[in-house]
């Protein structure tokens, strides 16, 4: 099963419909049919979650990768030794860490390498992996479609937070608990659904 994100809408490639008996399902039999709905449900001013079957989910998955332009990018949870995590404001919108993979570079890599580019924050070591997220956008008006692989981190740092202006990050906070969770109540619905429960539940039993 991939749920994949465009905005505040879902999108679930399945084998089991019936697993979701309250979104509306739609079947393709091949590539094109799938690929040509997918275009269909982007473009929908009015969409809303669907649940895509067929045939086999990798299958359907491997088949966006071809459709539409496949990025790989990946970021982090940073908990400092107060037991604060560390957010990002983007375009006005809370979020966190994460940048595009290059060419050869290792996922773990690329992650410590962006948080540490667009926080200021040094010292990263990571502690766990953290669940993946889908999510379509468009750039240079054409769609992409990103996988973003998450790691929760930690570090002693406790100098200057810089945002890294260039990427449009205007803010750069360690937040506690309460902060937490208001920041995922206004940000990605992609990182909320994927992120919020583990994350906040985390930070608030460490806290206790």
């Amino acid at each position: 099963m991939f749920p994949i994100y465009y905005l505040d809408n879902r999108l679930i490639i399945t084998e089991n419909p019936k697993n979701y008996p309250d979104i509306p399902s739609v079947f393709t039999k091949d590539k094109k049919t799938f690929c040509d709905y997918v275009n269909r449900w982007i473009d929908d001013g009015n969409r809303s979650d669907s649940v895509v079957y067929g045939y086999p989910a990798v299958k359907m998955f491997h088949h966006l990768e071809k459709c539409f332009r496949y990025v790989e990018a990946a970021g982090g949870v940073v908990q400092n030794k107060e037991n604060r995590l560390l957010f990002i404001r983007r375009w006005n919108i809370w979020d966190l860490p994460k940048g595009k993979v290059d060419t050869g570079e290792e996922i773990q890599e690329c992650a410590l390498r962006e948080v540490s580019e667009e926080t200021g924050v040094t010292g990263l070591q990571i502690t766990k992996e953290l669940p993946v997220s889908f999510h379509f956008y468009f750039y240079k008006e054409k769609l992409h479609l990103k996988k973003t692989h998450w790691f929760l981190m930690k570090t002693d740092y406790d100098g200057p937070l810089k945002p890294q202006r260039e990427e449009d990050i205007s803010q750069v906070s360690w937040l506690d608990a309460a902060g937490c969770r208001k920041a995922f109540r206004e940000t990605y619905r992609s990182l909320r659904d994927n992120l919020e429960q583990v994350v906040c539940t985390m930070i608030t039993t460490a806290a206790v």
